[in-house]
């Protein structure tokens, strides 16, 4: 009996969620792997995306913010090496540190970094970035060509994961999936794209036509391909565009704004009937071209030889109701739900309380890190990476033991570097948010390196150099103010 008692709760244990259920009984959902479930339906989610970003303002409006957040101006290396691994002093790694930053702005900011020589290291961020959530997927080669006036020469290249593609077209196999090629442990190898979209209306002898790429170099080791993507499925291979989850709403929100609008536009065009004793009734402004007594108009909203027994009513527009923007409303927090961007980012409206605001602004900062640890990790350590090879082979920088030591460790040490955002911080409060920072710094919490890099982006050690600049400065015009003052005195 216990038995029995125990089978039976195991099998309700999701009676409400299962086919058995009355109101899901219809809801046949299938599965399978990750790739065969986004393979199929990837082109069209891909096209719809991008058209309701380019038509829709809230759309565009969702991928704005987060690029804007998440990228901002770039997100900036401030080097950092491990002095104590390398056997070097703390006096020798800050100048070491500042060496390798050097390097690295003369690396990274010049706008042939990227191959069609329109972007810098930092914009190709906003670029990518843009691509994954527009689309899901993005690939970057990286590659060696020669720069005018720069002794480095490593330069990226942006491919639209659309351009991913079999060979030939060929079928997917276990080892083969949208152009994207594994060994038989499952690890990726290579990549296999189109050179060019089939629908394309320009003049080519690309159409039809692939290139392959290895991952990594055979050489160096270094990667040649970085796909940015968000995985959520073990064996994913290729993401889905951000807005995959809202775009039925967002297509319906559209197209009920738009239809309010031209209603509320019809609605607000002054319309007068005029209403005969004998009960029928006309639009002001129809009347009988023959017939000049009993023309009407509505100019200056006046009637004008109106006959007798005649009289004249107004319409009485009834558009956008009363609840119209309760519902928007109610629609954007469902949206805000999926996106994780508060509703009032969504809408650039901030009229909640401050622990409210605050609360939303924590919220989303957790999202801000998220992909910007993302970025990162993807995109800018395999470049950064590829900087510190070409760093240590030319010489520029001293390096010692980066190329030659059988240890990687010594390769992490170079290596280590904080990644910082433009504006990490938005301080609603500042006082009482600095007062907070102060306590946590006397505690031993936090660390006043740390809270520069957030706060300002700039190392603490800059910033202190340039504050005790300014104190000088500031002390010699005290001091000869002072000095005018005696001169003044003694006459």
């Amino acid at each position: 009996m216990s038995d029995m008692g125990n089978s039976a709760k195991s099998s309700r244990g999701y009676y409400i969620a299962s086919i058995k259920s009355g109101n899901l009984k219809d809801w046949h959902a299938e599965t399978t792997d990750a790739d065969s479930e986004i393979s199929y339906d990837l082109p069209e989610l891909q096209r719809r995306s991008r058209d309701a970003i380019r038509n829709f303002a809230l759309a565009r409006g969702v991928i704005n913010t987060k690029v804007t957040n998440v990228i901002s101006t770039g997100i900036h290396p401030h080097p950092c090496v491990d002095y104590q691994r390398l056997g070097i002093s703390e006096d020798q790694a800050n100048i070491l540190n500042r060496q390798i930053k050097d390097e690295f702005a003369l690396f990274a900011e010049g706008q042939d970094f990227d191959i069609s020589g329109n972007n810098n290291f930092y914009q190709v961020q906003s670029v990518l970035y843009r691509a994954v959530l527009e689309a899901g997927n993005v690939l970057s080669l990286i590659f060696n060509k020669d720069r005018r006036n720069n002794p480095y020469s490593t330069r990226v290249q942006l491919i639209e994961g659309d351009l991913l593609s079999n060979k030939d077209y060929a079928i997917n196999t276990d080892n083969l999936t949208d152009g994207i090629e594994r060994n038989e442990s499952g690890e990726v190898i290579r990549y296999h794209f189109l050179q060019n979209y089939l629908n394309t209306p320009k003049l080519t002898d690309k159409r039809n036509t692939w290139r392959t790429v290895e991952k990594f170099g055979a050489n160096t080791g270094l990667q040649n391909v970085v796909h940015l993507f968000h995985q959520t499925r073990p064996g994913q291979h290729k993401g889905i565009p951000e807005l995959t989850s809202v775009i039925y709403l967002l297509k319906q929100l559209d197209k009920y704004t738009t239809a309010t609008i031209d209603a509320a536009i019809l609605a607000s065009e002054v319309a007068v009937f005029v209403t005969s004793a004998d009960g029928s009734t006309s639009l002001m402004g129809d009347s009988d071209s023959g017939d000049k007594k009993n023309e009407y108009t509505s100019k200056g909203t006046q009637a004008v030889n109106l006959a007798e027994g005649e009289t004249v009513e107004f319409n009485n527009p009834t558009y956008p109701s009363a609840n119209f923007d309760q519902f928007i409303i109610s629609i954007l927090k469902q949206i805000s739900s999926a996106t994780e961007v508060p509703v009032e980012l969504l809408v650039k409206s901030f009229a909640a309380s401050y622990a409210a605001s605050r609360v939303n602004m924590l919220d989303f900062a957790k999202l801000v890190f998220r992909d910007r640890k993302f970025v990162v990790t993807d995109f800018c350590m395999p470049v950064y990476e590829r900087f510190m090879f070409e760093l240590a082979a030319s010489g520029r920088v001293p390096l010692p033991g980066y190329l030659s030591s059988p240890d990687p460790i010594v390769k992490m040490a170079y290596l280590k570097t904080n990644w910082v955002g433009s504006h990490t911080s938005t301080s609603i409060n500042p006082l009482q948010e600095m007062n907070a920072v102060k306590i946590a710094h006397e505690l031993g919490m936090v660390t006043m390196r740390d809270e520069t890099l957030a706060r300002t982006g700039r190392s603490w050690d800059d910033q202190q150099i340039q504050v005790d600049r300014e104190k000088e400065v500031l002390k010699m015009q005290e001091t000869g103010a002072d000095d005018a003052a005696t001169e003044g005195d003694d006459v």
